[in-house]
């Protein structure tokens, strides 16, 4: 035993306490530390892997988004109910009138192919014999590019010489020159002297 005690020295002692803790001292650790003592300081960087996770326990939302694959698309699902009426807005302001259809008419008396109102409309003249039903209507501008309507009946205001027409009569238009329309009135195919209304679109 004396011995002994002569051949220690601190060197050895240190020695025998590292080789100690080498062997054992992982294992005393791991059975002594405390429950929930090792948090993420302790753990190393990319010390844990694969093998030290269990299967079936990291959860979706622990994954990085794009990591996981997509599923496949569900089934469409049930219509919901309809929603409640909305509110009814606000009245709009009023539109700025528009423009009349045209400017350029004209209503023409039977038998004299008077002027008795229009716009546009500079004269009117009867045109030919008595029941010829020809008319000549002259405007105040250029009518090229223009379309003409002329239908058979009476004024504004008043009752024409001839108040009734039949369902045959008829009132037909042509441009004579740059500003000027030619009507013709006929009842079922003939020539007679009827008021007419005649319009011009351009």
């Amino acid at each position: 035993m004396l011995k002994l005690r002569s051949g220690l020295t601190y060197a050895n002692v240190m020695a025998t306490i590292a080789v100690f803790l080498a062997l054992g001292g992982g294992a005393y650790a791991a059975l002594k530390l405390p429950k929930n003592s090792v948090g993420a300081r302790q753990i190393k960087e990319g010390a844990v892997g694969s093998s030290e996770v269990e299967n079936g326990s990291l959860l979706k939302h622990d994954f990085k988004a794009g990591q996981l694959p997509a599923g496949p698309q569900g089934p469409q699902g049930l219509q919901g109910p309809q929603g409640d009426k909305g509110v009814q807005g606000n009245k709009g302001d009023q539109g700025v009138p528009g423009e009349p259809a045209t400017k350029l008419f004209a209503h023409v008396t039977a038998f004299t192919g008077s002027l008795q109102y229009g716009s546009g409309a500079v004269s009117s003249t009867h045109t030919g014999s008595a029941g010829s039903g020809t008319y000549t209507v002259t405007f105040n501008r250029d009518l090229s590019g223009c379309v003409a309507l002329a239908t058979a009946g009476t004024g504004l205001g008043g009752q024409s010489a001839i108040s009734q027409f039949s369902p045959g009569v008829v009132a037909t238009t042509q441009f004579t020159d740059g500003n000027t329309v030619q009507v013709e009135t006929t009842s079922n195919g003939n020539h007679n002297d009827y008021d007419f209304n005649l319009a011009v679109f351009c």
